[in-house]
């Protein structure tokens, strides 16, 4: 099995790599060969999951603008130095050639990269108010803030790009997130 070890049998929830017993196969669909085992989520992890992501937007919601766009940079580096090793997990438990999938890894970089560029332009704005008679010299102010917790489901035809597409700008915004990779390619989304 490829690109398998211990934490691909675990389940990220509140900071922990946490063992599951019952557990989902995952395979590669041209060759028909299992390539790894991911754990199978029932009712009470995704309740863990919510609880601690509540305990997780105030963290988020913290950061600096600095500390989020790090972040995603520093996420974005890995994939590229482990883009090999990445793309082979794709191209095994999807439908991608390892060209293909060696795109889709350089993508979801680029995409994080995007992401921490965009967090620094999440500002808000000032408005003015004397389009209306009456209102010379005032003006109103938008600010933008976190909304809290991002539920991401995410599909199997692009599985690490579209996890960068959903975790990115969520991160970016200083917002907490569960990610539900597809089922058919949840290697993907260890990246």
């Amino acid at each position: 099995m490829i690109g398998i070890n211990e934490k691909d049998q675990a389940m990220f929830i509140s900071g922990e790599w946490k063992q599951k017993t019952e557990m989902i196969e995952v395979q590669d669909p041209g060759k028909r060969v299992t390539i790894g085992y991911v754990p199978n989520g029932q009712k009470e992890d995704m309740v863990e999951a919510l609880q601690s992501a509540v305990l997780g937007r105030e963290i988020a919601a913290a950061l600096t603008v600095r500390e989020r766009m790090d972040i995603l940079m520093n996420v974005s580096r890995l994939i590229l130095e482990e883009r090999e090793d990445i793309a082979e997990i794709i191209a095994s438990e999807g439908i991608k050639t390892i060209t293909e999938a060696r795109k889709e890894a350089r993508r979801a970089a680029e995409t994080l990269q995007i992401c921490a560029e965009e967090a620094r332009r999440l500002t808000g704005s000032t408005v003015n108010f004397d389009q209306m008679p009456g209102n010379a010299h005032r003006h109103g102010y938008t600010f933008m803030f976190p909304i809290g917790i991002v539920g991401a489901i995410t599909p199997f035809n692009d599985p690490l790009n579209l996890v960068a597409h959903k975790i990115g700008p969520a991160i970016a915004g200083g917002n907490a997130v569960v990610l539900k990779p597809a089922t058919e390619t949840p290697l993907s989304a260890f990246g």
